[in-house]
């Protein structure tokens, strides 16, 4: 109780110095990125410019529940890149991808994305993870744009919190595989596979990649001030190949699906910006294997986000119901990943963040995510033994620094 009433006072002070800082001219969105930073920037045709996209990180999770440990992530990733728009439809990136955690020497050469239990058996140089960076992006003049390479991954994909945590926004590989992006007056719509683990003869581990469908169908116009939308989004992981050579459960398919009705208002008025409510249905089914206890689950997910001025108050309500997500965390769930065999048929949690975000300069930007969780009592089974778990609270806290300084190397217009 004395965590959540100095968060609660915590948070009330971040709202006060939000509404001070609006009175002497503050940023109309805490939005750090563009809306649609996928789209080619044609004032930029035949330029060659060199970006070096950075975020340094410092995460915390004090998690209290039978559903997963704590555990703290320091460190940082480095993207040096550089970028060529030959004309107004097509741009090209090649660079490379660093990561380090801080007190740490070797790195993994499989994805930081976790498909539930495997992960690579090799590792790559000491110091840093290292990948390749190279994306070809084709837009057509219909606005259909293509994405080769490595795509545009992580947050760009807008996944609701529990399909997708927002911690690997910091620490997950980039995407690589194929896109396809589009925006109009009705439809935001991103689909994506995003290959994880390629197999060659007699390997002994899985091919594993990503299937996913990231969608808003919009009722009017977002200009509008009260703004009517649904979110589609849909996520498949498929495991196993044709020359897999592991012949115990050695093909998996795991689901998760959402679908909801949201609203937009825009306040604009003193430091308040706009209130966003929505209410979303989620679904898990594992359609192939048995990999999990667990074959079907849904979920009902409410959430609410208000903005002041450059912070982000967030509240929100998770009931599970025999549900699994395959890229949340386990609290948006019915199965622990730090308890073997243990299942909570129906676990409920209630949620309250802050964000905050300060741009200092135009790709310098300072941001800072706090969360506590109430996870209500429960009862679940281990091993078929009954258990009771009363109730606690977890809470999260991260800061980072988000550099991304763009250079002109040569102009060939």
């Amino acid at each position: 109780m004395k965590r959540l009433i100095l968060y609660l006072l915590s948070a009330c002070l971040a709202v006060w110095t939000a509404c001070a800082a609006s009175a002497a001219g503050s940023p109309d969105s805490i939005a750090p990125l563009p809306r649609h930073e996928w789209e080619i920037d044609t004032n930029r045709v035949k330029d060659l410019d060199l970006t070096l996209y950075s975020t340094l990180f410092f995460q915390n999770n004090e998690f209290s529940t039978p559903m997963i440990r704590g555990y703290t992530l320091p460190g940082f990733r480095l993207r040096p890149y550089a970028s060529f728009r030959p004309n107004d439809q097509v741009q090209i990136g090649l660079g490379l991808y660093l990561f380090r955690y801080w007190g740490t020497e070797t790195y993994p050469n499989l994805s930081y994305t976790d498909i539930t239990d495997w992960t690579g058996n090799e590792y790559s140089a000491r110091m840093f993870h290292i990948l390749p960076f190279f994306r070809v992006q084709m837009a057509t003049k219909g606005g259909l744009n293509f994405v080769l390479g490595t795509i545009y991954g992580g947050r760009h994909h807008n996944l609701l919190d529990p399909l997708y945590a927002q911690e690997l926004n910091l620490t997950a590989d980039p995407e690589s595989g194929l896109q396809v992006l589009y925006s109009n007056k009705w439809l935001d719509f991103d689909s994506w596979v995003n290959w994880q683990s390629f197999i060659y003869k007699n390997d002994t581990h899985q091919e594993a990649f990503t299937f996913g469908i990231s969608s808003k169908l919009k009722y009017n116009a977002e200009s509008r001030g009260v703004h009517l939308y649904s979110p589609v989004q849909i996520l498949f992981q498929h495991r196993g190949g044709e020359i897999d050579t592991i012949y115990t459960n050695s093909v998996q398919t795991l689901f998760n699906g959402a679908v909801g009705v949201g609203s937009r208002i825009d306040i604009n008025r003193r430091c308040f910006k706009r209130l966003t409510v929505e209410a979303d249905a989620l679904l898990y089914r594992q359609m192939v294997g048995n990999l999990w206890p667990i074959d079907n689950g849904m979920a009902l997910y409410a959430h609410a986000d208000l903005e002041i001025a450059n912070v982000r108050v967030r509240a929100g309500y998770f009931d599970s119901h025999r549900f699994i997500s395959l890229m949340g965390y386990p609290i948006y769930g019915s199965l622990s990943v730090s308890k073997s065999d243990l299942v909570i048929d129906n676990y409920r949690t209630a949620m309250l963040g802050v964000d905050y975000h300060h741009e200092f300069a135009k790709g310098y930007l300072l941001g800072a995510r706090g969360t506590i969780y109430r996870h209500f009592g429960a009862d679940g089974t281990r091993g078929g033994v009954p258990e009771r778990f009363d109730p606690s609270i977890s809470y999260l806290f991260s800061i980072f620094f988000r550099l991304e300084p763009t250079f002109l190397l040569k102009s060939f217009k």
